[in-house]
């Protein structure tokens, strides 16, 4: 009961997100970079293991980012979510999704997430982030995900977003400005 509690209101915070995204009077807050990884995370990974699907992640940095917390969580959902079809596309045992933080230098810190999900075509790769793209069948997406996704990084929150195919996955680097580290 109590994990359904958290869903529908997460649920309910990610319907605000989606009024407010086009919202010019919305304010950006400090936020803790792995206080929201961590809520993502927490928020997925039971669904996840249902699918036998491990995150792993373990920062406990104070990295804090100026930018739009809910938005940021977002992104992540939107990753998370494409990395666990392409694990289950491919058919993996022991599918994973690894998260990473990398503060670089003085005043910019890199997310990286890679998986296990087989990776993609580099003509994929190059209009993964167009409005309306997909490789899924009409009824599993929009091809709005990772589009939003870009517009909430380099728009929003002045920082950048790349995916590029590995050995047996995929890894998506964001990079954002960092205004602390304390």
């Amino acid at each position: 009961m109590e994990e359904s509690q958290k869903t529908i209101q997460h649920m309910s915070t990610t319907i605000d997100d989606f009024r407010d995204f086009f919202n010019p009077n919305k304010a950006k807050q400090l936020f803790k970079l792995s206080f929201v990884i961590d809520k993502t995370i927490s928020f997925l990974q039971d669904s996840f293991k249902n699918y036998g699907i491990t995150i792993y992640y373990d920062d406990k940095s104070d990295l804090e980012i100026f930018g739009y917390e809910n938005e940021f969580a977002q992104v992540l959902i939107n990753i998370f979510n494409n990395s666990k079809d392409a694990i289950l596309r491919k058919k993996r045992n022991g599918g994973f999704i690894r998260v990473g933080v990398e503060h670089m230098g003085k005043d910019s810190a890199m997310i990286t997430i890679t998986d296990n999900g087989g990776g993609a075509s580099e003509e994929i790769i190059n209009r993964a982030f167009e409005p309306y793209f997909t490789t899924k069948e009409k009824k599993d997406g929009t091809g709005i995900g990772l589009y939003m996704s870009k517009m909430i990084v380099e728009n929003s929150m002045e920082g950048s977003i790349r995916m590029e195919s590995i050995p047996h996955g995929m890894k998506t680097e964001i990079t954002l400005q960092v205004t602390r580290n304390d």
